[in-house]
């Protein structure tokens, strides 16, 4: 039998939202991560959502644990970027593994650059 939930989502949806402290933003790239565990071999992924606290991207790898950090390599206009970052959520999503990583440290140059991205390519279009 089907259940019906009341309200707009699960409790589960709500804590989350609730643990998010920055809005979510399309972001649509190829982007490549290795574990910083110094294992030396790259992968390729690619990111679907950035804010100004970490970036969520699809692999085909499920070898990546939570609380993990890794080293993220994506470009934002013309800046390449090499970040480390935290794995905060881990999921399946169709054939790939869904990953949501917070930047592990403050970089105010990133900041500006996120933030400059989110002005320039989806708040005008809005």
């Amino acid at each position: 039998m089907f259940k019906f939930l009341s309200g707009t989502g699960s409790k589960k949806a709500e804590r989350k939202s609730e643990e998010r402290k920055n809005e979510r933003f399309d972001f649509f790239q190829t982007t490549y991560f290795r574990s910083e565990n110094g294992a030396e071999k790259t992968y390729q992924c690619w990111s679907n959502n950035i804010s100004m606290g970490g970036l969520c991207f699809d692999a085909e790898s499920g070898d990546i644990g939570l609380d993990e950090k890794i080293k993220i390599l994506y470009k934002i206009e013309t800046k390449i970027r090499h970040d480390v970052c935290c794995i905060k959520f881990k999921s399946k999503a169709l054939n790939n593994w869904r990953y949501g990583c917070q930047f592990a440290d403050d970089d105010p140059q990133r900041d500006e650059l996120i933030e400059k991205y989110i002005n320039d390519h989806v708040l005008a279009k809005r």
